[in-house]
Protein backbone atom coordinates (compact mmCIF):
# COMPACT_ATOMS: atom_id res chain seq x y z
CA UNK A 1 0.00 0.00 0.00
CA UNK A 2 2.00 2.97 -1.26
CA UNK A 3 -0.32 5.26 -2.17
CA UNK A 4 -2.89 7.01 0.05
CA UNK A 5 -6.24 9.07 -0.96
CA UNK A 6 -4.74 12.52 -0.07
CA UNK A 7 -4.64 15.83 -1.87
CA UNK A 8 -0.98 16.48 -1.33
CA UNK A 9 2.41 14.61 -1.50
CA UNK A 10 3.49 13.07 -4.79
CA UNK A 11 0.78 12.28 -7.23
CA UNK A 12 0.32 9.01 -9.00
CA UNK A 13 1.57 8.95 -12.60
CA UNK A 14 -0.87 6.93 -14.24
CA UNK A 15 -3.06 7.02 -16.78
CA UNK A 16 -6.17 4.78 -15.42
CA UNK A 17 -8.44 6.82 -13.61
CA UNK A 18 -8.84 4.15 -10.81
CA UNK A 19 -5.71 6.14 -9.75
CA UNK A 20 -6.60 9.22 -9.84
CA UNK A 21 -6.35 11.67 -6.70
CA UNK A 22 -4.07 9.20 -5.34
CA UNK A 23 -0.53 10.48 -3.62
CA UNK A 24 2.50 8.06 -2.41
CA UNK A 25 2.48 8.21 0.70
CA UNK A 26 5.88 9.19 3.02
CA UNK A 27 7.02 5.62 3.98
CA UNK A 28 7.49 4.73 0.30
CA UNK A 29 8.45 7.43 -0.95
CA UNK A 30 11.02 8.80 1.74
CA UNK A 31 13.23 6.09 1.44
CA UNK A 32 13.95 6.77 -2.04
CA UNK A 33 15.55 10.06 -1.12
CA UNK A 34 18.57 8.57 0.00
CA UNK A 35 19.47 7.44 -3.29
CA UNK A 36 17.65 10.49 -5.12
CA UNK A 37 19.31 12.97 -3.18
CA UNK A 38 22.88 11.22 -3.72
CA UNK A 39 21.78 11.71 -7.43
CA UNK A 40 20.25 15.29 -7.14
CA UNK A 41 24.22 15.95 -4.92
CA UNK A 42 26.57 14.72 -7.90
CA UNK A 43 24.58 16.79 -10.57
CA UNK A 44 24.48 19.91 -8.42
CA UNK A 45 26.99 19.71 -6.21
CA UNK A 46 29.51 17.40 -7.54
CA UNK A 47 29.22 18.69 -10.90
CA UNK A 48 29.93 15.03 -12.08
CA UNK A 49 26.23 13.14 -12.94
CA UNK A 50 28.42 9.47 -12.20
CA UNK A 51 29.41 11.16 -8.65
CA UNK A 52 27.03 9.09 -7.02
CA UNK A 53 27.54 5.68 -8.67
CA UNK A 54 31.07 4.86 -6.58
CA UNK A 55 28.37 5.23 -3.33
CA UNK A 56 25.50 2.92 -4.53
CA UNK A 57 27.30 0.26 -7.27
CA UNK A 58 30.60 -0.27 -7.66
CA UNK A 59 32.47 1.27 -4.14
CA UNK A 60 36.35 3.07 -4.62
CA UNK A 61 39.19 1.29 -5.90
CA UNK A 62 37.88 -2.14 -6.09
CA UNK A 63 36.40 -2.25 -2.23
CA UNK A 64 33.09 -2.18 -2.24
CA UNK A 65 30.74 0.44 -0.40
CA UNK A 66 29.35 -0.03 2.90
CA UNK A 67 26.20 1.55 3.28
CA UNK A 68 24.89 1.66 7.26
CA UNK A 69 21.79 3.32 8.16
CA UNK A 70 21.50 4.25 12.07
CA UNK A 71 18.24 4.86 13.18
CA UNK A 72 15.88 3.86 16.02
CA UNK A 73 14.28 1.01 17.19
CA UNK A 74 11.33 1.42 15.63
CA UNK A 75 12.25 2.36 12.13
CA UNK A 76 14.24 -1.25 11.78
CA UNK A 77 11.39 -3.23 10.06
CA UNK A 78 10.97 -0.26 7.39
CA UNK A 79 14.88 -0.56 6.57
CA UNK A 80 15.12 -3.89 6.71
CA UNK A 81 12.86 -5.21 4.71
CA UNK A 82 11.03 -2.46 2.79
CA UNK A 83 13.59 -0.29 1.85
CA UNK A 84 15.58 -3.49 1.04
CA UNK A 85 12.40 -4.19 -1.10
CA UNK A 86 12.68 -1.57 -3.01
CA UNK A 87 16.12 -1.98 -3.98
CA UNK A 88 16.12 -5.39 -5.46
CA UNK A 89 12.74 -3.98 -7.21
CA UNK A 90 14.18 -1.06 -8.85
CA UNK A 91 17.60 -3.13 -9.35
CA UNK A 92 15.91 -6.00 -11.67
CA UNK A 93 14.62 -3.23 -13.23
CA UNK A 94 18.08 -1.77 -14.10
CA UNK A 95 19.62 -4.93 -14.28
CA UNK A 96 17.52 -5.88 -17.55
CA UNK A 97 18.54 -2.45 -18.97
CA UNK A 98 21.93 -4.00 -18.88
CA UNK A 99 22.84 -1.72 -15.66
CA UNK A 100 24.58 -2.15 -12.46
CA UNK A 101 22.48 -3.25 -9.70
CA UNK A 102 22.32 -0.81 -6.48
CA UNK A 103 23.58 -1.49 -3.23
CA UNK A 104 21.77 -3.02 -0.40
CA UNK A 105 22.03 -1.77 3.12
CA UNK A 106 25.31 -3.63 4.78
CA UNK A 107 24.10 -2.87 8.16
CA UNK A 108 21.55 -1.22 9.78
CA UNK A 109 22.77 -0.18 13.74
CA UNK A 110 19.41 0.67 15.15
CA UNK A 111 19.60 1.70 19.17
CA UNK A 112 16.77 1.46 21.62
CA UNK A 113 15.30 5.32 23.50
CA UNK A 114 17.51 7.49 25.28
CA UNK A 115 15.14 8.78 27.53
CA UNK A 116 15.43 12.16 30.31
CA UNK A 117 15.47 10.41 33.97
CA UNK A 118 12.45 7.33 32.83
CA UNK A 119 10.29 10.38 30.97
CA UNK A 120 10.70 9.87 27.10
CA UNK A 121 12.01 13.58 24.86
CA UNK A 122 9.05 15.40 24.22
CA UNK A 123 9.23 18.48 22.23
CA UNK A 124 5.54 19.06 22.68
CA UNK A 125 5.77 18.75 26.78
CA UNK A 126 8.96 20.44 26.73
CA UNK A 127 10.84 16.95 28.30
CA UNK A 128 14.45 17.40 26.43
CA UNK A 129 17.69 18.47 26.81
CA UNK A 130 18.79 21.52 24.09
CA UNK A 131 22.01 21.17 22.77
CA UNK A 132 22.68 24.68 22.01
CA UNK A 133 21.99 25.13 25.53
CA UNK A 134 23.87 22.16 26.90
CA UNK A 135 27.27 23.52 25.48
CA UNK A 136 26.68 27.43 26.17
CA UNK A 137 27.38 25.57 29.96
CA UNK A 138 29.52 22.21 29.41
CA UNK A 139 32.57 20.79 27.41
CA UNK A 140 31.70 19.27 23.86
CA UNK A 141 33.47 16.28 24.57
CA UNK A 142 32.01 15.57 28.21
CA UNK A 143 28.49 15.61 26.52
CA UNK A 144 29.75 13.42 23.64
CA UNK A 145 31.16 10.95 25.88
CA UNK A 146 28.50 10.55 28.22
CA UNK A 147 26.16 9.99 25.10
CA UNK A 148 28.53 7.61 24.06
CA UNK A 149 29.22 5.51 27.28
CA UNK A 150 25.48 5.57 28.16
CA UNK A 151 24.46 4.76 24.22
CA UNK A 152 21.26 2.81 24.87
CA UNK A 153 22.40 0.00 21.60
CA UNK A 154 21.10 -2.61 23.54
CA UNK A 155 18.16 -1.27 25.74
CA UNK A 156 16.36 2.00 26.39
CA UNK A 157 19.09 4.68 28.78
CA UNK A 158 18.16 7.30 30.39
CA UNK A 159 20.23 10.39 30.95
CA UNK A 160 20.18 11.66 34.64
CA UNK A 161 22.02 14.74 35.67
CA UNK A 162 23.48 12.83 38.38
CA UNK A 163 24.51 10.17 36.36
CA UNK A 164 26.35 12.29 34.01
CA UNK A 165 27.84 14.24 37.02
CA UNK A 166 29.19 11.14 38.08
CA UNK A 167 30.78 9.80 34.77
CA UNK A 168 32.75 13.04 33.98
CA UNK A 169 34.34 13.59 37.49
CA UNK A 170 34.81 9.80 38.24
CA UNK A 171 35.99 8.79 34.93
CA UNK A 172 36.91 11.79 32.43
CA UNK A 173 38.25 13.52 34.95
CA UNK A 174 39.65 10.99 37.80
CA UNK A 175 41.02 8.34 35.56
CA UNK A 176 41.29 9.62 31.72
CA UNK A 177 42.23 13.53 32.14
CA UNK A 178 44.22 12.06 35.75
CA UNK A 179 46.29 10.20 33.70
CA UNK A 180 47.23 12.54 30.88
CA UNK A 181 48.10 15.51 33.26
CA UNK A 182 50.12 13.11 35.72
CA UNK A 183 52.29 12.13 32.95
CA UNK A 184 52.45 15.54 31.06
CA UNK A 185 53.04 17.19 34.46
CA UNK A 186 55.78 15.26 35.40
CA UNK A 187 57.57 14.83 31.76
CA UNK A 188 57.46 18.80 31.27
CA UNK A 189 58.73 19.03 35.01
CA UNK A 190 61.03 16.58 35.19
CA UNK A 191 62.69 16.30 31.76
CA UNK A 192 61.15 19.65 29.45
CA UNK A 193 60.42 17.17 26.52
CA UNK A 194 59.79 13.82 25.34
CA UNK A 195 63.04 11.90 26.95
CA UNK A 196 64.75 9.01 25.69
CA UNK A 197 63.65 5.81 26.54
CA UNK A 198 66.42 2.75 28.42
CA UNK A 199 65.70 -1.16 28.09
CA UNK A 200 62.29 -2.01 28.81
CA UNK A 201 61.19 -3.57 31.69
CA UNK A 202 58.05 -6.33 31.99
CA UNK A 203 55.92 -3.60 33.19
CA UNK A 204 56.80 -1.38 30.68
CA UNK A 205 56.39 -4.09 28.13
CA UNK A 206 52.56 -5.12 29.86
CA UNK A 207 51.65 -1.74 29.59
CA UNK A 208 51.89 -1.26 26.43
CA UNK A 209 51.01 -4.88 25.54
CA UNK A 210 47.53 -3.44 27.08
CA UNK A 211 47.93 -0.36 24.43
CA UNK A 212 47.60 -2.93 21.59
CA UNK A 213 45.40 -5.50 22.98
CA UNK A 214 42.98 -2.45 23.92
CA UNK A 215 43.65 -1.14 20.06
CA UNK A 216 42.53 -4.45 18.28
CA UNK A 217 39.39 -4.93 21.11
CA UNK A 218 38.25 -0.94 20.39
CA UNK A 219 39.03 -1.73 15.99
CA UNK A 220 36.98 -5.43 16.14
CA UNK A 221 33.67 -3.44 18.27
CA UNK A 222 33.74 -0.10 16.22
CA UNK A 223 34.32 -1.99 12.84
CA UNK A 224 31.08 -3.84 14.06
CA UNK A 225 29.00 -0.55 14.53
CA UNK A 226 29.39 -0.85 18.29
CA UNK A 227 29.99 2.30 20.44
CA UNK A 228 29.61 1.63 23.89
CA UNK A 229 32.20 -1.18 24.98
CA UNK A 230 34.94 0.57 23.40
CA UNK A 231 35.09 3.18 25.01
CA UNK A 232 34.82 1.80 28.42
CA UNK A 233 37.94 -0.89 26.86
CA UNK A 234 39.40 3.03 26.37
CA UNK A 235 38.89 3.95 29.73
CA UNK A 236 39.96 0.97 31.60
CA UNK A 237 43.30 1.17 30.33
CA UNK A 238 43.76 5.14 31.43
CA UNK A 239 42.75 2.95 34.40
CA UNK A 240 46.17 0.87 33.93
CA UNK A 241 47.97 3.90 33.17
CA UNK A 242 47.30 5.48 36.25
CA UNK A 243 47.75 2.08 38.57
CA UNK A 244 51.07 2.41 36.59
CA UNK A 245 52.15 5.50 37.36
CA UNK A 246 51.55 4.80 40.96
CA UNK A 247 53.50 1.50 40.77
CA UNK A 248 56.82 2.88 39.58
CA UNK A 249 56.23 6.25 40.80
CA UNK A 250 58.21 8.46 38.62
CA UNK A 251 58.43 11.42 41.07
CA UNK A 252 60.75 9.09 43.48
CA UNK A 253 62.56 8.01 40.83
CA UNK A 254 63.65 11.06 38.96
CA UNK A 255 65.76 11.42 42.74
CA UNK A 256 66.71 8.05 42.30
CA UNK A 257 67.51 6.77 39.12
CA UNK A 258 67.10 9.20 36.50
CA UNK A 259 67.71 6.84 33.39
CA UNK A 260 64.58 4.30 34.77
CA UNK A 261 62.51 8.09 35.13
CA UNK A 262 62.90 8.42 31.14
CA UNK A 263 61.72 5.43 30.83
CA UNK A 264 58.54 5.40 32.74
CA UNK A 265 57.55 8.75 31.16
CA UNK A 266 58.85 7.98 28.10
CA UNK A 267 56.42 4.33 28.10
CA UNK A 268 53.54 6.87 29.86
CA UNK A 269 53.60 9.37 26.61
CA UNK A 270 53.84 6.74 24.46
CA UNK A 271 50.08 5.37 25.94
CA UNK A 272 49.23 8.85 26.37
CA UNK A 273 49.46 9.05 22.42
CA UNK A 274 47.51 5.95 22.18
CA UNK A 275 45.01 7.30 23.87
CA UNK A 276 44.90 10.50 22.32
CA UNK A 277 44.21 8.29 18.70
CA UNK A 278 41.45 5.70 20.67
CA UNK A 279 39.61 8.76 21.74
CA UNK A 280 39.53 10.88 18.84
CA UNK A 281 36.03 9.19 16.70
CA UNK A 282 34.48 9.97 20.38
CA UNK A 283 36.16 13.01 21.75
CA UNK A 284 37.54 15.10 19.04
CA UNK A 285 38.50 17.89 20.53
CA UNK A 286 40.48 16.87 23.55
CA UNK A 287 41.89 14.22 21.65
CA UNK A 288 43.46 17.02 19.67
CA UNK A 289 44.57 18.61 22.30
CA UNK A 290 46.58 15.84 23.88
CA UNK A 291 48.04 15.44 20.35
CA UNK A 292 49.23 18.78 20.29
CA UNK A 293 50.44 18.50 23.84
CA UNK A 294 52.83 15.70 23.09
CA UNK A 295 54.35 17.56 20.56
CA UNK A 296 52.83 15.24 17.96
CA UNK A 297 52.44 16.48 14.14
CA UNK A 298 49.61 17.48 12.32
CA UNK A 299 46.12 16.40 13.57
CA UNK A 300 45.13 13.08 15.15
CA UNK A 301 42.37 13.26 12.75
CA UNK A 302 44.20 12.61 9.95
CA UNK A 303 46.79 10.10 11.96
CA UNK A 304 46.45 6.60 10.49
CA UNK A 305 44.10 4.36 12.95
CA UNK A 306 46.94 1.94 12.86
CA UNK A 307 49.41 3.79 14.28
CA UNK A 308 49.19 2.71 17.39
CA UNK A 309 52.86 1.73 18.32
CA UNK A 310 54.36 4.42 16.61
CA UNK A 311 57.42 5.33 18.30
CA UNK A 312 57.65 8.81 19.95
CA UNK A 313 60.87 11.18 18.54
CA UNK A 314 63.15 11.42 22.01
CA UNK A 315 63.73 15.44 22.56
CA UNK A 316 60.62 16.95 21.54
CA UNK A 317 59.70 19.23 23.48
CA UNK A 318 56.87 19.35 25.72
CA UNK A 319 55.42 22.38 27.41
CA UNK A 320 53.06 22.91 30.39
CA UNK A 321 49.90 21.50 30.61
CA UNK A 322 46.30 22.51 31.36
CA UNK A 323 43.90 19.94 32.53
CA UNK A 324 41.46 18.19 29.53
CA UNK A 325 38.59 18.16 31.72
CA UNK A 326 36.81 20.48 33.96
CA UNK A 327 35.53 18.96 37.28
CA UNK A 328 31.70 19.45 37.59
CA UNK A 329 29.95 20.93 40.88
CA UNK A 330 26.93 18.78 41.76
CA UNK A 331 25.30 22.22 43.50
CA UNK A 332 26.22 24.16 39.99
CA UNK A 333 24.79 21.86 37.79
CA UNK A 334 21.72 20.90 39.64
CA UNK A 335 21.09 24.89 40.23
CA UNK A 336 21.83 25.23 36.42
CA UNK A 337 19.16 22.67 35.47
CA UNK A 338 16.61 23.46 38.13
CA UNK A 339 16.72 20.63 39.97
CA UNK A 340 17.74 18.50 43.01
CA UNK A 341 18.88 14.75 42.38
CA UNK A 342 17.15 12.46 40.38
CA UNK A 343 14.58 11.05 42.46
CA UNK A 344 14.24 8.34 39.25
CA UNK A 345 18.20 7.53 39.74
CA UNK A 346 17.34 4.73 42.67
CA UNK A 347 15.68 2.23 40.18
CA UNK A 348 17.90 -0.54 38.18
CA UNK A 349 16.33 0.42 34.75
CA UNK A 350 17.17 4.25 35.21
CA UNK A 351 20.66 3.89 36.09
CA UNK A 352 23.32 3.80 33.58
CA UNK A 353 25.38 1.24 33.20
CA UNK A 354 28.72 0.72 35.42
CA UNK A 355 32.27 0.46 34.51
CA UNK A 356 34.08 -2.96 34.78
CA UNK A 357 36.55 -1.35 37.36
CA UNK A 358 35.19 0.40 40.47
CA UNK A 359 36.10 4.44 40.18
CA UNK A 360 36.33 4.80 44.22
CA UNK A 361 36.24 3.62 47.01
CA UNK A 362 34.67 3.42 50.68
CA UNK A 363 35.91 2.87 53.99
CA UNK A 364 34.37 -0.65 55.91
CA UNK A 365 32.70 1.90 58.13
CA UNK A 366 31.13 2.89 55.51
CA UNK A 367 29.60 -0.48 53.95
CA UNK A 368 28.50 -1.12 57.40
CA UNK A 369 26.12 1.66 57.54
CA UNK A 370 24.32 -0.40 54.89
CA UNK A 371 21.98 -2.70 55.62
CA UNK A 372 21.54 -5.62 52.77
CA UNK A 373 18.86 -7.80 53.91
CA UNK A 374 17.70 -11.27 52.42
CA UNK A 375 14.10 -11.52 51.25
CA UNK A 376 11.33 -12.78 49.40
CA UNK A 377 9.34 -11.37 46.77
CA UNK A 378 5.45 -12.45 47.32
CA UNK A 379 3.78 -10.45 44.56
CA UNK A 380 4.91 -8.32 41.51
CA UNK A 381 2.44 -5.92 40.03
CA UNK A 382 2.60 -3.36 37.07
CA UNK A 383 3.53 -0.11 38.15
CA UNK A 384 0.04 1.96 37.45
CA UNK A 385 2.03 5.30 35.65
CA UNK A 386 5.27 4.05 34.71
CA UNK A 387 5.46 1.42 31.50
CA UNK A 388 9.00 0.03 32.63
CA UNK A 389 8.64 -0.45 36.23
CA UNK A 390 7.21 -3.17 38.49
CA UNK A 391 5.55 -2.49 42.35
CA UNK A 392 6.80 -5.69 43.85
CA UNK A 393 6.33 -6.61 48.02
CA UNK A 394 8.74 -8.66 49.45
CA UNK A 395 8.97 -10.39 52.35
CA UNK A 396 11.43 -10.39 55.48
CA UNK A 397 10.31 -12.49 58.20
CA UNK A 398 9.14 -10.03 60.18
CA UNK A 399 8.00 -7.69 57.63
CA UNK A 400 6.61 -6.44 54.60
CA UNK A 401 8.21 -4.14 52.17
CA UNK A 402 6.70 -2.22 48.76
CA UNK A 403 9.73 -1.99 46.52
CA UNK A 404 9.75 -0.18 42.94
CA UNK A 405 11.73 -2.15 40.37
CA UNK A 406 12.71 -1.46 37.34
CA UNK A 407 13.18 -4.66 36.04
CA UNK A 408 9.80 -5.11 33.50
CA UNK A 409 11.94 -5.27 30.17
CA UNK A 410 13.77 -8.15 31.48
CA UNK A 411 11.29 -10.30 34.08
CA UNK A 412 8.32 -11.48 33.26
CA UNK A 413 5.88 -11.17 37.26
CA UNK A 414 5.87 -14.95 36.94
CA UNK A 415 9.97 -15.15 36.63
CA UNK A 416 10.16 -12.49 39.94
CA UNK A 417 7.71 -13.85 42.25
CA UNK A 418 8.65 -16.25 44.94
CA UNK A 419 12.80 -15.57 44.26
CA UNK A 420 14.89 -14.82 47.27
CA UNK A 421 16.74 -11.76 46.83
CA UNK A 422 18.84 -8.96 48.27
CA UNK A 423 17.58 -5.58 49.10
CA UNK A 424 18.87 -1.99 50.67
CA UNK A 425 16.40 -2.33 53.43
CA UNK A 426 17.59 1.07 55.39
CA UNK A 427 17.23 3.28 51.90
CA UNK A 428 15.44 6.05 52.64
CA UNK A 429 11.39 5.81 51.62
CA UNK A 430 11.37 7.69 48.04
CA UNK A 431 8.03 8.22 45.90
CA UNK A 432 8.44 6.98 42.05
CA UNK A 433 6.16 7.83 39.53
CA UNK A 434 3.42 8.37 42.71
CA UNK A 435 4.14 4.91 44.33
CA UNK A 436 6.43 4.78 47.32
CA UNK A 437 9.13 2.54 47.40
CA UNK A 438 10.45 1.42 50.79
CA UNK A 439 14.15 0.37 49.88
CA UNK A 440 15.82 -0.93 46.42
CA UNK A 441 16.24 -4.57 44.78
CA UNK A 442 19.64 -5.41 43.91
CA UNK A 443 20.28 -6.54 40.66
CA UNK A 444 23.60 -7.15 38.44
CA UNK A 445 23.08 -5.38 35.33
CA UNK A 446 25.39 -6.31 31.79
CA UNK A 447 24.07 -4.96 28.68
CA UNK A 448 20.89 -6.64 27.87
CA UNK A 449 21.11 -8.92 30.67
CA UNK A 450 19.65 -8.08 34.18
CA UNK A 451 19.29 -10.41 36.77
CA UNK A 452 18.35 -9.92 40.80
CA UNK A 453 21.52 -10.79 43.63
CA UNK A 454 20.34 -14.33 45.13
CA UNK A 455 21.97 -16.50 47.62
CA UNK A 456 23.19 -20.02 46.73
CA UNK A 457 21.67 -21.54 49.87
CA UNK A 458 18.48 -21.62 51.55
CA UNK A 459 18.86 -18.50 54.14
CA UNK A 460 16.13 -17.05 56.72
CA UNK A 461 14.34 -14.20 55.86
CA UNK A 462 15.30 -11.02 57.25
CA UNK A 463 18.94 -12.19 57.42
CA UNK A 464 21.67 -9.45 57.50
CA UNK A 465 24.34 -9.55 53.99
CA UNK A 466 27.45 -9.31 55.83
Amino acid sequence: PVTRDIDWGIPWIDDDPTYEGKAIYVWFEAFCGYFTAAVKWAKDVAGDEDAWKPFWEQGYDDVPTRSYYFLAKDNIPFHTILWPGILMGYSDALETQGQPRLNLPFDVPANEYLNLSGEQFSKSRGVGIWAHEVLEHFQPDAVRYYLAVNMPETRDTDWTWDDFIAKVNDELVAAYGNFVHRTLSMAHKYVGEIPEPGELTPEDEALLEAMRATHAKVTEQLEAARFKHPLRDIMELAREGNKYVNDQAPWQLSKDDPARCATVLHTCLRLARGLALLTAPYMPHAAERLWDLIGQEGSVHAADWASIEAPLAAGTPLSAPDPLFEKLDPEEVHELVGQGEDEDASTPDDQAEETTTMSKTISFDQFQELDLRIARVTSVEDHPDADKLYVVKVDLGNEQRQLVAGLKEFMTPDELEGQTVVIVANLEPAKIRGVESQGMLLAADADDVVAPLTPSKEIPLGSKVR
